[in-house]
C-alpha cells in the first residue's frame, strides 16, 4: 500500500472515529485518460473477481450468441450459490460434456442465506456449484473445448486459457503482459494486478455503448446489466442492487476491498470506468466509498446508500438505537466537490 493512500472512509462511534480507511480511486475514460484519482492510480493491486468480466472475454468470443445471456452473466459472477445460479453453471458443463468434478475452484458455502439453510434443513453439504466462482471455471472449461484443449490444469498460469486472459487484461487495461502482477486467487486461477487506472480503463471501454470495443463486449455489458441477480445474486448483493437501480452502469465487487463500475456517458459519448482499492480490505468500506463516489458524481441520488444500507449510513446496534455511523472522509468530500471534470451522468 501506498504510504500516500489517504483516508477515505470513517467509522465513527459517538462522537469518536473508531475506523478509518484508507483507499486510492481512478476515474478513466474509454481512451485510457485519467480523469480523477485519490491515491497513486498506477499501484497495481490484485483485482480478484473484479476482473471476471474481461476473464470471460475470451468465453464470449468463441461462444457468442450460441450461449444464453444468462449463462454470459454467471460467466462474470461472483454468485451466491442459489439453484439459478447452480442450473445455469450445470447448463454450461452439459455443453461441453463436463461434470462438476472438472471445476477446480473447490466447495464453498453458499452465500445466499435462504439457500444456506435449506442445505441445513435437507442434510446436505454443499457442493462445488455453489462455489461462488463455478461460473468463471465452468467458461474457462467452455473455452478450453472449443479450442481442442486439455481440461487438466486449465487454472494455471500457463495454460492457454490463461494466456488468452492474460492479454486480454493487457489490451483492455492498455498494459504490457509483463507488467501485469499475477498470483493464484483464492479459487486457484490466476488473479491480475493492473494498474488502478488501467482498470478503470477496461470498465470504461465495457460501459460504452458506441460499438467502438466490438460486439463482444456489447454482450458481457448486456447480460451484466439485463441480468445483475446471474452476476451476484437475488438477495442483498451490492452489485445487484447498483445495477437494478442505475440502467447502464456494469459494477462488479472483488475480494480484498476491490471494486469497479463502468458506465456510458450520454453527454459526452465516451464510457467512463472507476477502480477502487481499499487497502484494509473491509468490505463495508469498500461498498460505502463505491455508493459515495457515484452519489458523488450524480449517477446516485443523494442519500440512496443511506437507504439501501450500502453508503454513507447511521450505525445502529442490535436493539436498533444509534450508536455512530458510516460516513465519507473530509479528503473524499473535497475532492469530489472539486471535480469538475464532465462524467456526471443520470442512470436512474
Amino acid at each position: 500500500m501506498s504510504a500516500t493512500a489517504p483516508i477515505l472512509i470513517e467509522q465513527a462511534r459517538g462522537d469518536y472515529t473508531e475506523n478509518y480507511h484508507r483507499g486510492s480511486v481512478a476515474i478513466a475514460n474509454a481512451n485510457g485518460d485519467l480523469l480523477f484519482s485519490l491515491g497513486d492510480p498506477e499501484e497495481r493491486p490484485f483485482t480478484r473477481s473484479s476482473m471476471k468480466p474481461i476473464q470471460a472475454l475470451p468465453f464470449v468470443e468463441m461462444w457468442g450468441e450460441e450461449v444464453s445471456m444468462e449463462e454470459i452473466a454467471i460467466a462474470c459472477a461472483s454468485h451466491s450459490g442459489e439453484e439459478i445460479h447452480r442450473r445455469t453453471v450445470a447448463r454450461i458443463l452439459d455443453r461441453i460434456n463436463a461434470t462438476p468434478d472438472k471445476l477446480q475452484c473447490g466447495v464453498q458455502i453458499p452465500m445466499d442465506e435462504e439457500t444456506k439453510r435449506e442445505l441445513i434443513r435437507t442434510g446436505r453439504s454443499p457442493d462445488v456449484l455453489h462455489h461462488n466462482c463455478s461460473g468463471k471455471h465452468s467458461a474457462m472449461l467452455a473455452t478450453a473445448y472449443k479450442y481442442g484443449e486439455p481440461f487438466e490444469e486449465y487454472f494455471l498460469p500457463e495454460h492457454p486459457v490463461q494466456q488468452r486472459i492474460r492479454a486480454r487484461v493487457a489490451r483492455y487495461c492498455e498494459d504490457t503482459l509483463t507488467d501485469i502482477a499475477t498470483a493464484m486467487d483464492h479459487c486457484s486461477v490466476v488473479t491480475w494486478g493492473p494498474t488502478l487506472r488501467g482498470m478503470a480503463t477496461a470498465y470504461a471501454r465495457l460501459g460504452e455503448q458506441s460499438g467502438r470495443f466490438g460486439k463482444n463486449v456489447e454482450l458481457v455489458r448486456r447480460a451484466m446489466t439485463g441480468f445483475p441477480e446471474y452476476v451476484a445474486g437475488s438477495h442483498k448483493r451490492i452489485d445487484t442492487d447498483l445495477m437494478r437501480f442505475c440502467g447502464g452502469l456494469l459494477a462488479k465487487a472483488g475480494a480484498a476491498g476491490y471494486y469497479s463500475m463502468g458506465w456510458h456517458d450520454s453527454s459526452t459519448g465516451m464510457g467512463l470506468g472507476i477502480a477502487i482499492k481499499m487497502w484494509d480490505g473491509d468490505p463495508i468500506a469498500r461498498d460505502a466509498l463505491s455508493v459515495c463516489m457515484l452519489e458523488g458524481l450524480g449517477i446516485l441520488p443523494e442519500h440512496w446508500g443511506s437507504k439501501t444500507g450500502w453508503g454513507a449510513r447511521e450505525v445502529k446496534n442490535f436493539a436498533g438505537r444509534h450508536v455512530g455511523e458510516i460516513r465519507a472522509s473530509l479528503t473524499l468530500k473535497q475532492a469530489l466537490k472539486q471535480f469538475t471534470s464532465p462524467v456526471s451522468t443520470r442512470l436512474f
